[in-house]
């Protein structure tokens, strides 16, 4: 398993993107969906709550921003093979190469700012 990770790493790490790539990420379109919803949600009430800009709000967008990339990506898998590796290249360019080629998205709702410390 080692091997085949590293072959990955060594392979995609910022080279070209393929339809295939989608494979790697193994959420479903409902549930892209979803968690893009949940996310944008979040970051809507953000805004109307809290009108200054912070660091959780930024965190919060960028969080979004991911997840509607992967939604998008799954939403043109059969439709549209440009806008699909559009939306996987900038999806690569939000999470870093190597989370990409591992296929490790990033939580949709910053859980870590719930939580007490």
């Amino acid at each position: 398993m080692l091997t085949f990770t590293l072959f990955l790493m060594l392979t995609v790490n910022g080279g070209p993107i393929c339809e295939r790539d989608i494979y790697r990420f193994p959420f479903p379109a409902a549930e892209c969906e979803r968690r893009w919803k949940a996310s944008r949600d979040h970051v809507e009430h953000m805004r109307s709550n809290q009108p200054w800009e912070c660091e959780w709000i930024d965190e919060a967008t960028h969080l979004r921003d991911c997840w509607d990339q992967l939604d998008n990506a799954r939403r043109y898998f059969l439709t549209s093979p440009v806008s699909q590796k559009y939306a996987l290249q900038r999806l690569r360019d939000l999470i870093g190469a190597n989370n990409y080629a591992l296929g490790i998205m990033p939580d949709f709702l910053p859980v870590h700012r719930f939580t007490e410390r």
